[in-house]
């Protein structure tokens, strides 16, 4: 691993001390004006600008006055967007209530609620999951209280908007693999909805403790090959760790399907990388791997950042990509292509529902959208999404997963 710079090391340190692992080991005294700025503009490439601000106050006679200013500024927009997500999460609570349908949230609060402050975690919009039987009333219900459906190609889920809110309904979390594994993991979380735990402050149901493990898990392998999973990500499987890593379903329910899923090298690697960077407590059940594996993962987390935004080079697509890593052929890849469009055509355009011979045209218009975007840098390119499949299939071999 390459060694980190002062202001990562800074970083991570603000980080430690607001998840609570930490209570300030560093010496903060040798950082100059740029290195604050560095760090406040990494928090936000990280997205653990609350985290990270909340602790700094601590060190405020340490810090320019000009750069505190700009970051409790930054900090005021989190907050006002964390508070609006809120109020729309509350609202959305109580549609689905009136009409009787379950829901869990994914991510977002889901996941702050394993956090010491559950105030401190950026949240960026609201993901959740009902069954599908319900997905046609819960878009009337939403569409009736002001959100558009974005007419957007995602396999999985659709996406709502209302004003500053974004809203994603879900099939099934993302980045579930496909084939065997697959449907371990279905049948695994096939009580996702009746298990869901009733938060009252704030109010939301998530899913229960092991499940939830899985839903961040396969959220994180989507980012660290994808886009690029950034603190937040790590963040959230450390805080998950250090608050269950006692419960006996690890050693009874979740070790045992992660070896049947071949997600028990990457597990301990994650956790090891945790561990060595986030300083979180070792758990019983935790058996060293690859040190190598887990400061790569590291690694990756501070090159990349949040959503892959310190370096969009290399935040990859891998749309023609086999959810579990499977190596595809040429001709694999383009039928996965048009499977995608399938899939996703009925969502985009529910004119199709009625006028299913209109389903040619819209897939001929796709295509050429898709390749006229391509041209002009708008949309990664058909040649480069096929090579990244390949790239994504050898970091899978690497890391064991689903193998």
């Amino acid at each position: 691993m390459n060694q980190l710079n002062l202001c990562d090391k800074a970083l991570i340190e603000l980080v430690k001390i607001g998840i609570g692992t930490s209570k300030g080991d560093f010496d903060f005294s040798v950082l100059s004006a740029d290195d604050w700025k560095n760090i406040a503009r990494e928090s936000r490439a990280q997205a653990v600008i609350l985290l990270a601000f909340d602790a700094a106050k601590d060190y405020i006679d340490l810090m320019p006055e000009d750069i505190y200013e700009a970051w409790f500024k930054l900090s005021v927009r989190v907050i006002s967007k964390n508070r609006l997500l809120l109020n729309a999460q509350t609202e959305l609570d109580n549609l689905l209530k009136q009409n009787k349908i379950e829901y869990v949230i994914l991510k977002g609060s889901a996941s702050a609620y394993y956090y010491p402050d559950y105030s401190k975690r950026n949240s960026g919009d609201i993901d959740f999951l009902t069954a599908i039987r319900d997905f046609p009333k819960v878009k009337e219900i939403l569409i009736n209280a002001g959100y558009e459906m974005e007419l957007e190609d995602h396999d999985l889920h659709t996406v709502f908007k209302k004003g500053k809110v974004t809203l994603e309904l879900h099939k099934k979390p993302a980045g579930m693999p496909d084939g065997e594994q697959g449907k371990l993991a279905e049948q695994f979380m096939e009580s996702t909805l009746r298990s869901a735990v009733k938060e009252e402050n704030p109010v939301f149901s998530r899913p229960d403790d092991k499940i939830h493990a899985l839903v961040i898990l396969f959220h994180t392998i989507y980012h660290m090959f994808a886009g690029g999973m950034g603190l937040r990500h790590l963040c959230d499987w450390a805080c998950f760790v250090n608050k269950t890593h006692e419960e006996s379903f690890w050693n009874d329910e979740l070790l045992p399907l992660f070896q049947k899923m071949g997600l028990y090298k990457f597990v301990m690697t994650l956790t090891g990388a945790c561990m060595d960077h986030l300083d979180i407590q070792c758990p019983d059940w935790f058996v060293a791997d690859s040190k190598e594996l887990s400061d790569e993962v590291f690694e990756k987390v501070i090159t990349l950042g949040n959503f892959g935004r310190k370096d969009p080079n290399k935040a990859k697509h891998y749309s023609f990509a086999s959810a579990n890593g499977e190596r595809f052929t040429f001709w694999q890849k383009i039928l996965k292509m048009f499977r995608s469009l399938k899939s996703t055509n009925s969502v985009m355009y529910p004119i199709l529902n009625k006028a299913p011979y209109l389903y040619p045209f819209i897939t001929l218009w796709r295509i050429i959208k898709y390749i006229v975007l391509s041209i002009f840098g708008k949309k990664t390119t058909l040649k480069q999404r096929m090579r990244y499949t390949d790239e994504r299939a050898e970091i899978f071999e690497r890391f064991g997963i689903y193998r």
